[in-house]
């Protein structure tokens, strides 16, 4: 039977938290970056580009070979941000869960109250995740990450070309947009650049219905739309945008919290197959100091550390999460970010804020 110590036990809130993975997911950041452990908390970039198929130089009998030049690279060392928060089991929500317990003999009772208390510390598990995500969209929309947080700010640039972030003529959703075509020509263009091959176009739910909207599919639909008042077939347009675009899929992706979603409102990021990067995490300062100690600690399999400590006068538990973290754009040149608002501002520029406990330096 469960007891209040499991309550205060990393590895059980943990384990227990495994559990739920329908209350905390998935986030689009664990299917486009890839889960990477870092010895330290300085993380390699790597930023390349493939080398476009071209066709080899013809040569005669008793000619030196024709020199083809290096695919180039270039390297840069960015530093995880770490992140810390806390909660506390007092004295009166102690005697509190206590009393409850000791009323309910019946598993099932003590089960459901012990899960609801399970919750409690495990949200900040579920915090951990979120941020993770907040920071890989950012990094994905904008090609940089911005965390203002307590007088603490974080800056980390993935070097996106400035040549892939474009902004159309003619904002979608009107009579005169040409969403599938400002698609293609982004396809078409970097291809040539550097012989990528898109696979998705990632969107939410809002900009997708704007290409419903907009002139270019409405007439190849061949809808007679002379008002507002019509409603078109979602799958209608998705078919068509695969078969236009000869078999790129929209991603649509509408998690976020309220209006706010993690993918902007007129914003589509064009990326190729097999994901843009790593979430890559370190050891965090409570790993490697208080690992064996007193302490109680645990560790998720992706690294989000938890542990409990124990203070008197008056008797609390506190217990931390905390994780150092960075997701890391590697395919920075690889991907095309589209403001299809028509403005000369860049959608979904913006930054997030992060509450943590313990200062850090940038």
């Amino acid at each position: 039977m469960r007891t209040i110590s499991d309550i205060e036990n990393p590895t059980a809130i943990i384990a227990w938290w495994n559990t739920r993975v329908n209350e905390r997911g998935p986030y689009l950041y664990q299917s486009v970056f890839d889960v990477s452990y870092s010895a330290t908390d300085q993380i390699e970039m790597l930023y390349g580009q493939d080398h476009p198929v071209e066709m080899m130089s013809a040569t005669t009998d008793d000619v030196a070979s024709i020199k083809r030049d290096n695919i180039g690279f270039e390297s840069e060392t960015l530093q995880a941000i770490p992140f810390k928060n806390y909660k506390a089991m007092n004295e009166k929500r102690r005697n509190d869960l206590v009393r409850a317990l000791a009323n309910n003999a019946n598993a099932a009772q003590v089960e459901a109250i012990t899960n609801t208390q399970y919750k409690d510390p495990a949200s900040l598990l579920s915090d951990a995740l979120y941020t993770r995500e907040i920071l890989a969209m950012q990094a994905l929309t904008t090609g940089r990450i911005t965390v203002n947080s307590n007088g603490i700010l974080y800056k980390r640039d993935f070097k996106l070309p400035e040549e892939h972030k474009v902004t159309v003529k003619t904002p979608w959703g009107t009579m005169d947009s040409t969403p599938l075509a400002d698609l293609q020509d982004q396809i078409d263009q970097i291809n040539d650049d550097n012989g990528t091959v898109i696979a998705y176009a990632i969107m939410n739910g809002r900009t997708f219905r704007k290409i419903g909207k907009s002139g270019e599919v409405i007439n190849s639909l061949a809808i007679a739309k002379t008002n507002n008042n019509i409603a078109i077939s979602q799958s209608s347009v998705k078919a068509l945008f695969t078969d236009t675009l000869g078999g790129v899929q929209p991603l649509i992706y509408n998690k976020g919290v309220g209006k706010d979603r993690f993918i902007p409102d007129d914003v589509v990021v064009l990326i190729p197959d097999g994901g843009v990067g790593r979430m890559s995490w370190t050891d965090t300062n409570e790993d490697l100091g208080l690992s064996g100690s007193q302490y109680q600690l645990s560790r998720t399999s992706d690294g989000i550390t938890m542990y409990t400590k124990r203070t008197d006068n008056p008797v609390a538990t506190m217990t931390y999460v905390s994780q150092k973290v960075l997701p890391t754009l590697d395919k920075a040149r690889n991907i095309v970010v589209m403001n299809v608002a028509g403005a000369e501002t860049p959608a979904g520029d913006s930054s997030t804020t992060t509450t943590t406990d313990t200062p850090a330096k940038n």
